[in-house]
């Protein structure tokens, strides 16, 4: 799998996992700066190499990627 974008990562409870099997860089995107903090722990202490994570309002202000540079998108939303 190449490089993928993470839309709404949260807390991280797939990034991980899903940087084990892309081969390209995982950018993980959240517009709430604690988690993307939370998010950077866990990638950090895990040390795993692939992940990107930053604070992005990708719906006001896009991705922040240039185009056709992906090759997946993941989006994942829990309601309570």
């Amino acid at each position: 799998m190449g490089s993928m974008v993470e839309f709404g990562c949260g807390c991280g409870i797939f990034t991980l996992a899903v940087a084990g099997i892309v081969f390209g860089t995982l950018y993980a995107l959240d517009m709430e700066p604690e988690m993307v903090r939370v998010v950077q722990g866990k990638w950090r202490d895990a040390g795993v190499e692939n992940i990107r994570s930053s604070v992005r309002d990708f719906e006001a202000d896009g991705i922040g990627l240039a185009d056709n540079t992906m090759d997946f998108a993941l989006l994942f939303i829990m309601s309570g």
